[in-house]
């Protein structure tokens, strides 16, 4: 029996001595998910998703059912297309040269696409649709670049576990958004409710990067010694 610590967490594990790489995964896995950050990091990875699967199914129906025809919502495909481009490419030097941290940074876009989704049901004019089509489309696209970014701010120990855990929530939910768009579709007879849901998502978990002080202060507070939390392991 021996102990290894993490930080503030001691795992005690019995076992051979050739299973030191299963011990790591272990403190790696234990790191991670009591870490606040990974949790916030995850939930906006899923609110992003949750706007931009159904906005790519759904977006030619909505624009016929207001009026726009086949003809013409084509193109705001090819603009969402275009400008979700332009978002990942143009937009890395706002926080690259400071001119907005990375949380603030994360707040704008997250509730810009929000806001974009809740006005969308509100307005009919070609115009105006394809305006908020293409600054959602900006805002998607600045936001999908960032994740692997935060994850090497806030989880650069466990990067490697973490880049692929933080999807596993959004993965989940993601298999779930068939449904609830035929739920709209078939039983309310319109996406204007989806859009309100999935906005209003948006806008509550991009508000919720305000509290990423609080959220490095727990963290930190959790790490002291004395609050440690014990897990045996045996093999």
């Amino acid at each position: 029996m021996r102990t290894v610590s993490i930080s503030d967490v001691n795992v005690s594990i019995t076992m051979p001595p050739d299973n030191q790489q299963e011990a790591s995964l272990y403190k790696g896995v234990i790191k991670m998910i009591s870490d606040p950050m990974f949790h916030m990091i995850s939930l906006s990875l899923t609110a992003f998703e949750m706007l931009f699967d159904p906005s790519i199914t759904v977006i030619v129906d909505y624009l016929n059912d207001k009026g726009l025809g086949e003809d013409v919502a084509k193109y705001f495909i090819s603009m969402l297309s275009l400008s979700d481009l332009i978002g990942r490419l143009c937009f890395g030097w706002v926080t690259d040269r400071n001119c907005l941290s990375l949380p603030k940074f994360m707040m704008l876009i997250q509730v810009l696409q929000g806001i974009c989704f809740l006005l969308i049901p509100m307005f009919y004019s070609f115009d105006v649709l394809m305006t908020l089509t293409v600054i959602y489309g900006m805002a998607a696209g600045a936001t999908l670049v960032m994740y692997p970014i935060l994850v090497g701010k806030y989880l650069i120990s466990v990067q490697s576990l973490a880049i692929g855990c933080i999807s596993f929530l959004s993965g989940m939910l993601t298999f779930g958004i068939p449904s609830l768009i035929g739920y709209f579709r078939d039983n309310l007879g319109s996406y204007d409710g989806l859009f309100y849901i999935t906005g209003g998502l948006s806008v509550i978990v991009g508000l919720m990067w305000l509290l990423e002080p609080l959220f490095l202060k727990i963290n930190f507070r959790f790490r002291k010694p004395g609050h440690s939390a014990s897990v045996v392991i045996t093999t």
